[in-house]
């Protein structure tokens, strides 16, 4: 059994806070959520379920070099949603505003030079990528009338745009109490 790990940008600490908000005003609903703690927010990238130890070095490359592509750029949160509909809905997210044109294209050469680099043992995502942070998993179907309402609440959700200067692979291990992250290597954008 591979390494369960992934690429992502940390969210800064101010900005968890705006997840706390939420959280707390969903849980206030009666809505049955997996939480995510706010401090294992993050904004993925790439995840890798079952990585092996021989493609690890070559992840480790295609993440140095792309990050040497990218300069630092800004992001901040932009509006709330869930994964696929209101009508079924599994995961709660935080949407992403500010350059989203330097993320997704950061994210597909991250994804291209991983698949490249491992012999295309790491395959490519098939869906196309769309940047958010996971608030919560749902456990069970509810009512999306009230789901409609809680997400109305905050439709203009917006933050202080924060600096993305450097990508975190974490390693993920699953336990009964959560999973707990490790952080491989953060390697920083543009130098």
């Amino acid at each position: 059994m591979g390494m369960r790990s992934f690429i992502a940008i940390a969210v800064p600490q101010p900005l968890l806070d705006i997840v706390r908000l939420v959280q707390q005003d969903f849980r206030k609903s009666g809505f049955s959520f997996r939480w995510v703690k706010p401090e294992q927010t993050h904004l993925t990238l790439k995840f890798m379920a079952d990585l092996s130890e021989a493609d690890q070095p070559a992840v480790l490359e295609a993440l140095t070099e792309t990050c040497t592509l990218f300069h630092p750029f800004s992001l901040s949160f932009q509006g709330i949603g869930v994964f696929p509909n209101v009508r079924n809905p599994r995961v709660l997210w935080i949407g992403m505003g500010g350059d989203t044109t330097s993320l997704i294209q950061l994210q597909q050469r991250l994804e291209r030079s991983i698949f490249e680099k491992t012999d295309h043992r790491i395959a490519a995502e098939d869906r196309p990528f769309k940047p958010h942070l996971t608030v919560a998993r749902f456990k069970e179907r509810i009512v999306s009338d009230h789901l409609v309402t809680a997400l109305r609440r905050h439709t203009g959700l917006t933050s202080e745009p924060f600096t993305v200067s450097e990508l975190h692979w974490i390693e993920s291990r699953l336990t009964p109490s959560g999973p707990i992250y490790r952080t491989l290597k953060a390697v920083r954008l543009g130098i």
